[in-house]
């Protein structure tokens, strides 16, 4: 259990990377989520989403689109390295 606790919150805090910086660039999300996948009410797989619109998305510079699609990882990185 202390597993998709720790998975949850990893996963949260990936798609709020995704999302700060898609705000920073001027396209802020338009819908975000988080929960978890059951099986007979138990939790098994913990999930998050952050929805940016695509229209929007290819308006923006390569440089922003690399930015928002790199923020998710860069957060598990330094994530990876705080918890080290």
């Amino acid at each position: 259990m202390t597993f998709l606790v720790i998975a949850f919150f990893a996963i949260v805090l990936h798609e709020v990377g995704h999302g700060v910086v898609s705000s920073f660039h001027g396209t802020p999300p338009h819908q975000s989520g988080a929960g978890y996948f059951g099986l007979f009410a138990l939790p098994v797989m913990p999930f998050a989403y952050v929805s940016i619109d695509p229209r929007e998305l290819e308006q923006m510079s390569l440089g922003a689109r690399l930015a928002v699609v790199g923020a998710g990882p860069c957060v598990n990185v330094l994530l990876a390295i705080g918890s080290y």
